[in-house]
């Protein structure tokens, strides 16, 4: 009789560990189709941030450059005497 239950309880406990197990799986199933959904949606707006952070780069590269030329034409225009200000 004490063997019964025993077997009883093994299976009862086996039966919920499966159904918990397919139950964590339909959850796995169902994240995994959100977050390929998820990467769908964002992908325009990451190629935007991409597209307008190259371009900010390209204009901060130019800005620079313009500095430097402008910097370089006071220092040749009259600045030999002057000291620098920072």
């Amino acid at each position: 009789m004490f063997v019964a239950v025993v077997f009883v309880l093994v299976g009862v406990i086996s039966l919920a560990l499966i159904v918990l197990v397919v139950g964590l799986v339909r959850h796995v199933k169902v994240l995994a189709a959100a977050v390929a959904r998820f990467q769908r949606e964002i992908e325009p707006s990451l190629a935007r941030i991409r597209e307008d952070a190259e371009a900010a780069q390209e204009r901060l590269a130019a800005t620079s450059e313009r500095a430097e030329r402008l910097r370089a034409e006071a220092e040749r225009l009259g600045g030999a005497g002057r000291k620098r200000r920072r």
